[in-house]
């Protein structure tokens, strides 16, 4: 499926890819909240904040609907971490300043989470 297809490339830390798998299982099963959760990862992992919000937010409200309020809880809190997370910036020795994040990012706390959901049993 295009869904596991994109944890494979998720595991092989091949980003890019796994955002467009998981953005083709979006489109083939769009009331699938664990393929927003996926592809959210990868964005935030491509550095692409507000579109990995957007996804988070998206599947918060899945969850919601279908009454599942202790995911939807957790994918808000994520959202919000993400918004307030701000690079900090060091200085360098001359050569300019490097961006850096925090350690532990947004996505790696939801990854248990998403995990969880990308199981075969899925069949997305």
């Amino acid at each position: 499926s295009l869904h596991n297809a994109g944890v494979t490339a998720t595991e092989a830390n091949h980003w890019k890819e796994a955002e467009g798998l998981f953005g083709l299982a979006i489109l083939k099963r769009p009331e699938a909240a664990e393929s927003w959760i996926a592809r959210g990862i990868t964005r935030e992992q491509l550095g692409k904040r507000q579109l990995a919000i957007r996804d988070y937010n998206y599947a918060r409200n899945l969850y919601t609907q279908d009454g599942n309020i202790e995911a939807a809880e957790q994918l808000e809190l994520a959202s919000k971490s993400l918004e307030e997370k701000v690079p900090l910036k060091q200085s360098g020795n001359g050569a300019g300043s490097t961006i850096l994040t925090s350690i532990l990012s947004t996505s790696q706390a939801l990854l248990p989470m998403a995990m969880k959901l990308f199981m075969p049993a899925l069949g997305l």
